[in-house]
C-alpha cells in the first residue's frame, strides 16, 4: 500500500507536470510507473499478482469505451496513464473511485476554464491519490 502511494508521488508529479505544460504525458514514466509496480507487487504481495493484471485489462476496457465516447478527445497518454493507475492502485472498487474523481475534477476544469484542450492527467492522479 505505502510503495504505491510513493510511487503515485515519484511518478504522478512529473507526469501531471508535464501535462499541464505541454499537454504530453512521457511513455517512459509510464513504463517506469508500471514496471516498478509490477515489481513491487510480485515481491510485496504475491498473491494479489493475478488480481491485479485483471483490474489492469479492466481499466484498458475503460479506456476504450471513454475513448470512443469522447469523440477522440481524450489523448492515448491519458488512456494509458488510467490503464497503469488499474495496476497501480489493484482494485476494482478503489480504480472506479478514482476515475470517477478524475471524471468529475475534468469536467469542472473544463467548466471554469472554457478551453478546448485540458489536463487529464492531473485528476487522475489526485483521484488515484484520494482512492488509496
Amino acid at each position: 500500500m505505502y510503495s504505491q502511494l510513493i510511487l503515485l508521488i515519484v511518478c504522478g508529479l512529473p507526469l501531471a507536470t508535464s501535462d499541464i505544460r505541454s499537454r504530453r504525458i512521457p511513455n517512459r514514466t509510464l513504463l517506469i510507473m508500471f514496471a516498478t509496480s509490477e515489481l513491487c507487487r510480485l515481491i510485496f504481495d504475491p498473491r494479489h499478482f493475478f488480481h491485479v493484471q485483471e483490474v489492469g485489462l479492466a481499466a484498458l476496457g475503460l479506456s476504450c469505451v471513454l475513448y470512443l465516447l469522447s469523440g477522440r478527445k481524450i489523448g492515448m497518454g491519458d488512456l494509458k496513464l488510467i490503464v497503469v493507475l488499474g495496476v497501480v492502485i489493484g482494485d476494482f472498487q478503489r480504480g472506479f473511485f478514482a476515475w470517477f474523481i478524475a471524471l468529475f475534477a475534468a469536467l469542472v476544469t473544463a467548466l471554469i476554464s472554457r478551453s478546448k484542450s485540458i489536463p487529464f492527467a492531473p485528476a487522475l492522479i489526485v483521484g488515484a491519490l484520494l482512492a488509496l
